[in-house]
């Protein structure tokens, strides 16, 4: 979510503040080791995550999947670095790679808007959406556009600092004010750094509102099209899952970034005590909570993938056992069906197991041929 005060603070002297590490007591014992098991699951989900997209290929389009397991690495990658950076690990600047992240993360959500509605609007064989190759092309100009982010974060010395009432502040030097000695360093280059900076500052207002746009105006053409064409009910049903498939994980993150600029607007407040440990612990966890989420509303939402870890255990057990029957049986005769059977009779006695392995059935056409293979 966009941190509002971290290129916008033009003070005269933003170093004013010694660095304060939120492992140096800062927050509550309790509420740090809450936000340490956060981060463990958080970054446990996004390592297991992608790789349940990937097994599950069929399920989404090729687009949709790239574009989501960048939203899941970029979010990793902010939530590591800002991690690192609260237990006092800097060995170097990290503020910069996690802004770049934390752009990413936007960049990444804006470019899945833009799919989705292609994919709703668009023909069903569009080679704007369809097209491996330019779909990696436009991932691969997105981290191009990331990496002159971090070099731009890096030149204007951003820092995180935590202030004497225990609040966070992030800032970056004043280019406009300090004129003068970076065009000594710099020279010719300091004009574009500063239009790239004041660029990335408006995208954090401009994109969220461009991506709602986006959004309404693919609820408005599926509105359109099923007035239009009221008989074919599945490949409706079927845009409709497309659309929120997009804008759950939009929603997430709006969400988040409402609350952040609701801390940010209220960071003058005089506040401390309990009070001011809660704040803190929210700001800390809320983008540890979005990237959580997002992989969390996709297993909600799509239940091929959130019955995929039970299919996939369930039918490696079937073909072990299949296996071995064959190899068991003393004429090599076919015994899928039966010991197939067996299984369910003995294992739905057990509700849990049970409940996973109903949809399993004996079916005829397995073959011990088939199963031997």
């Amino acid at each position: 979510m966009k941190m509002l005060d971290v290129i916008l603070e033009d003070d005269q002297n933003p170093m004013r503040f010694e660095p304060v590490y939120l492992s140096d007591h800062v927050l509550d014992p309790a509420l740090f080791i809450i936000y340490t098991i956060m981060i463990g699951l958080t970054v446990l989900t996004c390592l297991i995550f992608p790789i349940v997209l990937v097994v599950n290929r069929e399920v989404f389009s090729f687009s949709f999947t790239i574009i989501l397991v960048q939203i899941i690495l970029c979010g990793l990658g902010k939530i590591l670095t800002r991690t690192i950076s609260y237990f006092g690990l800097t060995f170097f600047d990290l503020y910069s790679i996690e802004l770049m992240f934390d752009f990413g993360v936007l960049l990444f959500i804006t470019l899945m808007t833009i799919n989705r509605l292609l994919v709703i609007a668009t023909p069903k064989n569009c080679f704007i959406h369809s097209n491996k190759a330019l779909q990696v092309a436009f991932v691969l100009i997105c981290w191009l556009l990331l990496a002159v982010v971090l070099t731009v974060f890096r030149v204007g010395q951003c820092v995180r600092s935590i202030q004497d009432d225990k609040r966070m502040y992030d800032t970056c030097f004043n280019l406009f004010y300090y004129k003068a000695l970076w065009n000594e360093k710099f020279g010719n280059w300091l004009g574009p750094i500063i239009i790239i900076r004041q660029i990335v500052v408006t995208c954090y207002d401009v994109l969220p509102l461009f991506c709602l746009s986006l959004y309404v105006i693919s609820a408005l053409v599926l509105m359109v099209k099923r007035r239009a064409i009221p008989n074919i009910q599945s490949h409706q049903h079927v845009e409709w899952r497309i659309f929120f498939h997009g804008f759950v994980i939009f929603a997430v993150y709006g969400l988040a970034s409402i609350i952040n600029i609701i801390l940010e607007l209220n960071k003058g407040a005089v506040i401390d005590g309990a009070l001011a440990q809660f704040v803190m612990f929210v700001y800390v966890i809320l983008d540890v909570t979005t990237i959580l989420c997002i992989p969390l509303v996709v297993f909600i939402t799509v239940p091929a993938v959130r019955t995929s870890p039970s299919v996939s255990f369930v039918n490696r057990r079937m073909i072990e056992l299949c296996r071995i029957s064959y190899c068991l049986s003393a004429h090599n005769v076919p015994v899928y069906d039966r010991v197939l059977l067996y299984f369910n009779v003995i294992w739905r006695r057990i509700p849990t197991i049970y409940y996973l392995c109903s949809f399993i059935q004996p079916q005829s056409q397995y073959s011990a041929s088939h199963c031997a293979q």
